[in-house]
């Protein structure tokens, strides 16, 4: 307590914080982390809620690849549920998929609402550290949820200022250590991407 203070304490400034809205209403994104198969039951998803709700009896599209099936029970921490919204880590079994169609990487969508399969896309590439100079035709690891893929860079379209995002040189010959850059990539094995502003928690 001091008299030069008259605001809230620090516990009535943060119940006075707005709770972050989940995006529930958004379409559904699932990001499966593993899958196995469990006898007298089939084959059965492990991953998480990114947004959206999973719900009992919905029917479901894997990407990438043309997997589909109906949710047969739902699981949220061991409990068995009708629903998971989004940040849920869910145990699922998807009715009429095999195992062996599903992988770590791979993202569960409602059948009218799926993933696109890209042969290239565009990202913002931030050099950290070496190989010295990241130049056309280098291909790094990219983590993108639960999936790793090697990625060849195409083209380097772009150097970015790294405060506000404004292009500082169009067509780049090369980037170097701390360069932010937007660059063309093409998966070397199947990828679904969207972009960020559609579900932001898949690039996280």
């Amino acid at each position: 307590e001091m008299a030069w203070y008259v605001g809230p304490t620090l516990l009535q400034a943060l119940d006075a914080l707005p709770s972050p809205e989940r995006p529930t209403h958004a379409p559904l994104r699932v990001t499966v982390r593993e899958a196995y198969h469990l006898e007298g039951v089939g084959a059965v998803a492990v991953g998480r809620v990114e947004q959206g709700c999973l719900r009992l009896g919905a029917q479901l599209q894997f990407s990438p690849g043309n997997a589909s099936g109906k949710v047969r029970t739902i699981e949220v921490d061991g409990a068995t549920v009708r629903e998971a919204g989004p940040r849920d880590e869910v145990t699922f079994v998807p009715e009429g998929v095999e195992v062996a169609a599903l992988r770590r990487g791979m993202v569960a969508t409602e059948a009218g609402q799926p993933m696109v399969e890209v042969e290239s896309f565009l990202a913002h590439l931030t050099v950290l550290r070496g190989p010295g100079e990241v130049r056309v035709g280098y291909s790094p690891v990219l983590v993108y949820h639960n999936a790793q893929v090697v990625c060849c860079i195409e083209e380097l379209v772009a150097k970015l200022d790294r405060r506000d995002g404004a292009r500082l040189e169009e067509r780049p010959a090369a980037l170097r250590a701390g360069d932010v850059g937007l660059v063309r990539l093409r998966p070397e094995q199947p990828l679904a991407v969207e972009p960020h502003a559609a579900c932001p928690r898949l690039g996280q």
